[in-house]
């Protein structure tokens, strides 16, 4: 059972202690909560419904990446890199997301632990670059769709009132002119330039 000593804590911080991760008691089970509603509104079956373009075998059902990428988007974890250290050591969130115990303690498979070495330990079931390397591969389309369906849904559970303001990111996507639906623009840039003496030249 947890119990809350914030003396203690400040003790260690004092000490310069190093410290694995900070949780608070309630994390999980607000997660759980909010879930069940995903769950009930039907947005779980939606995800569910999303797949990956051009992959032809997975060691773990897709959904479970899908899982994970939404709670990175639903704590707010900006960095791929991070995913280790603050959500796949999360055994409350990676249990929602489908892994086992063993799955969250070991990995899903033993690949890659021969070069990270003996006295590295693995963190989580997957690694941060799996993740990537898979959600990259959902059409835009895909979820485009998701995207309309799950703002139809919260319309009809009453979330919007009769009228709404709303603002469409215009931002650029930069790709190769082998994208499908690419097209080209141009943009004038200005720029200001610095000589040898570092007076900036017009």
């Amino acid at each position: 059972m947890g119990t809350r000593d914030d003396r203690k804590i400040a003790w260690h911080i004092h000490r310069n202690r190093q410290m694995d991760g900070i949780h608070e008691l309630d994390d999980n089970g607000i997660l759980d909560g909010f879930y069940e509603w995903l769950e009930e509104a039907g947005v779980i079956k939606m995800l569910k419904e999303i797949s990956p373009c051009g992959v032809q075998r997975m060691m773990i059902p897709f959904f479970q990446y899908v899982v994970v990428y939404f709670l990175k988007v639903l704590y707010g974890i900006e960095s791929m890199c991070s995913l280790p250290r603050l959500l796949f050591s999360n055994q409350g969130a990676m249990k929602i997301a489908g892994f086992n115990a063993h799955q969250i303690e070991n990995g899903i498979c033993h690949r890659g632990q021969s070069k990270a070495g003996k006295h590295k330990s693995k963190t989580g079931p997957i690694c941060d670059d799996t993740l990537a390397r898979n959600m990259v591969k959902v059409p835009v389309k895909v979820i485009e769709t998701f995207f309309n369906r799950t703002v139809g849904l919260l319309t009809r559970e009453g979330f919007f009132g009769k009228r709404i303001s709303v603002i469409m990111d215009p931002t650029d996507i930069r790709t190769t002119d082998k994208w499908d639906g690419c097209g080209r623009v141009t943009r004038k840039k200005r720029v200001q330039e610095k000589g040898a003496s570092g007076k900036r030249l017009r």
